[in-house]
């Protein structure tokens, strides 16, 4: 990130994942099981242009609410 607090910046995304989806499943060796996640969060572009990655290193902060966890 810029060393400046005025031009940092976070970049978010959340979803609530629905329990019935098949990506929410137990794993299984299906070569064709995919996965669920966002195949355009941040460009790599982004990244460099904004300083996120530094020394080969990127941080994320992964947030779980346990209240909407549901066994399945």
């Amino acid at each position: 990130q810029s060393s400046s607090p005025d031009r940092a910046c976070n970049i978010v995304e959340s979803f609530v994942p629905d329990p019935t989806w098949k990506n929410f499943q137990r794993p299984s060796k299906e070569p064709d099981a995919l996965g669920f996640g966002f195949p355009r969060f941040v460009s790599h572009e982004m990244l460099k242009k904004r300083n996120f990655v530094k020394d080969d290193v990127m941080f994320l902060r992964v947030k779980v609410d346990p209240s909407k966890i549901v066994a399945v």
